[in-house]
């Protein structure tokens, strides 16, 4: 039930700053779809809405956007670059991360922002074993431990995020 009510909370809140100015149709609109999202998928949202009041998280999650957003800006840069110069190698490989991270949620994050943000893509999460596979498009320019430090940075602040 909680996690129902912090679904349709935040639900709420972002149809409002979606539709700011708000006005009472909107309101009433955005009231209903909020509870229609929350009675559908509240279950499935979170499993320990206790986090939610915490707001030491949210500060935290603002900086990860900030810090995600400047990467992602990096490697766009890069990219463009590796297109058009073709002298800029690529040597593509997959590597295998062993990560602390336990909840569905940290990993998803986790998974997404090495994948907007360091020119790779996950491939595969193995749950069981605490694994990543990554597929990386540049092995030859990072060495392992730089791969190692950059996921560890990202990896402890979705800790202090989400565990």
């Amino acid at each position: 039930m909680k996690s129902k009510l912090i679904l349709f909370i935040l639900t709420f809140c972002i149809w409002v700053f979606l539709r700011y100015p708000p006005d009472k149709q909107h309101l009433l609109i955005g009231l209903v779809v909020a509870f229609i999202v929350s009675a559908l998928c509240g279950d499935l949202f979170t499993t320990r809405p206790k986090l939610f009041l915490q707001p030491k998280r949210y500060l935290w999650f603002a900086y990860f956007i900030i810090l995600s957003a400047w990467e992602c800006f990096k490697i766009n840069i890069d990219m463009a670059l590796r297109l058009v110069r073709k002298e800029i190698p690529l040597n593509p490989g997959i590597v295998k991360f062993k990560t602390t991270l336990k909840t569905d949620t940290a990993l998803m994050f986790l998974a997404n922002t090495l994948t907007l943000t360091k020119g790779a893509i996950t491939v595969d999460i193995n749950k069981a074993n605490n694994q990543i596979y990554i597929h990386w498009i540049d092995l030859k320019q990072t060495d392992r431990k730089k791969i190692e430090n950059g996921i560890g940075q990202i990896e402890k602040l979705l800790t202090k995020i989400f565990e």
